[in-house]
C-alpha cells in the first residue's frame, strides 16, 4: 500500500497545493510530513481526527471508497424516526447505567473477598438488575456460611 499516494489524495481533497500547507493543516512540521513520504508511513490517528470524512478502511488499506458513504444523520429524519432513535438512546443509556450498578456491586463483593470479611449479600441484588438483561450472566450458587474470616461453600 502506497501511503504517500494516500497522503497526496487527502491533500488534493483538501485543495492544498504544497506539502508545507498540508503539514500546517495536519498540525505537524513539514519535515515530519517529508519523513512520512520517505518511510511510506503516517500517523493514522492524527489524520483520521483531522479528516473525519475519510473512510477508515481506505485510510488503513488504501482500498474501497476514500470518503465515508454513511452520511445519515439525525437531522435528516422525520419526527417519528427521531423519537424512535431518541427512545432507543434512552433505553441504552438506562441499560448502561444498570450494568454499571451491577459492576459496582460486584466490585464491592470482590473487595470484601480480598479483605477477608466477606458475607454473601443476597444475590437478588445482582440478579434483579441482571434479570432485565438476558445477556448478563448470573452464577447461581448457595450462599456460603461464614467461618472465621473465610467463607465455606455448602
Amino acid at each position: 500500500m502506497d501511503k504517500s499516494l494516500i497522503l497526496n489524495e487527502i491533500k488534493k481533497k483538501e485543495n492544498i497545493s504544497t506539502n508545507k500547507e498540508f503539514a500546517e493543516f495536519l498540525g505537524i512540521k513539514a519535515t515530519t510530513l517529508s519523513m512520512w513520504h520517505k518511510r511510506n508511513t503516517f500517523d493514522i490517528e492524527l489524520i483520521f481526527k483531522k479528516c473525519e470524512y475519510l473512510n477508515p478502511e481506505w485510510l488503513l488499506t488504501g482500498k474501497g471508497a476514500m470518503l465515508k458513504t454513511d452520511t445519515h444523520n439525525i437531522d435528516s429524519l422525520d419526527t417519528s424516526e427521531k423519537e424512535q432513535y431518541e427512545e432507543k438512546i434512552r433505553l441504552l443509556e438506562n441499560t448502561l447505567k444498570d450494568k454499571e450498578e451491577i459492576i459496582n456491586l460486584l466490585r464491592e463483593q470482590v473487595n470484601s473477598l480480598k479483605k477477608g470479611d466477606f458475607e454473601m449479600p443476597p444475590l437478588s441484588m445482582v440478579a434483579e438488575g441482571a434479570a432485565k438483561y438476558p445477556s448478563t450472566p448470573i452464577i447461581e450458587e448457595k450462599a456460603p456460611k461464614k467461618i472465621g474470616k473465610h467463607a465455606k461453600r455448602n
